[in-house]
Formats: structure tokens, sequence, C-alpha cells
């Protein structure tokens, strides 16, 4: 019931507004997993319902916007750079808050590149779709 809940009121959002909280989800739980592993675990449990009604809203999502997925991707793959980077070697608090920090500002640097994509990929499909719907009358 909570899952149909919450994934009612996940498809009321715009989507970047939607995609904004599941990267800012994404870090916060991998923050967590390699700080505090136990938290993690639990946030993860808490979190669960939210969890599973986000997925089929993402699908949907990657299914109209391919490239959608790469990025994705990217981001993960930098995150977990992140946190190898801070497993192999000795941090101190400081120098663990400036990588984060700076994995974030690499990630909102990519964000402008990401809706300007966003907006020729969907002013492409729908010339697409118009001159397909003039060309069969």
């Amino acid at each position: 019931m909570l899952c149909i809940v919450v994934g009612t009121l996940i498809r009321t959002i715009p989507f970047p507004f939607f995609l904004s909280f599941f990267f800012l989800f994404l870090f916060l739980f991998l923050f967590l997993s390699f700080v505090f592993p136990f938290l993690s675990i639990l946030f993860l449990f808490l979190l669960l319902p939210f969890l599973l009604s986000i997925f089929p809203f993402l699908l949907h999502f990657l299914r109209h916007f391919p490239f959608l997925l790469l990025i994705l991707l990217l981001l993960l793959f930098s995150f977990f750079g992140l946190s190898s980077r801070l497993r192999f070697t000795s941090r101190t608090s400081i120098s663990l808050t400036k990588d984060i920090i700076s994995t974030i500002f690499g990630a909102c640097r990519i964000a402008p590149t990401l809706w300007a994509i966003l907006a020729r990929y969907r002013l492409a499909r729908a010339t697409v779709c118009r001159c397909t719907v003039m060309a069969s009358f």
C-alpha cells in the first residue's frame, strides 16, 4: 500500500525535481555505505518502499531517454571511484569532505549539458513525429 502511495506521489513530481531527488538519495546511500555501513543498511530497509516505487518510474524515463542510462552509470562510477579511493588510502575527514564536495560539483557541472541534450532530443523527437504525421496525409 505504501509503495502505491509513494509511487503515485513520485509520478506527479516534475522530472528535473525527481532526478535531483534521486541523485540526492543515491549520494546519501553511498556516503552512508562507506562511512557508516550499519546505518546504510538501516537506511536502505527504511526506504525500501520508496525504492520499489522509484524503479518503474526511472525505467519509464530510461525507455524514452536512453542516454540518461549512460549518464547515471557515469555518476555511479564516479561515486564508486570516490569510495574505492577512500578505502585504499588513509584519509582524514577534511580530505573526505573535499572529495565528496568535488564529486557533487562534478555532477553539477554535467547537469546543464544534460538538460541541453534533453531539450534537443525532445525537439528532434517532436519534429520527427510531426514530419511522420504530415507525411501520412
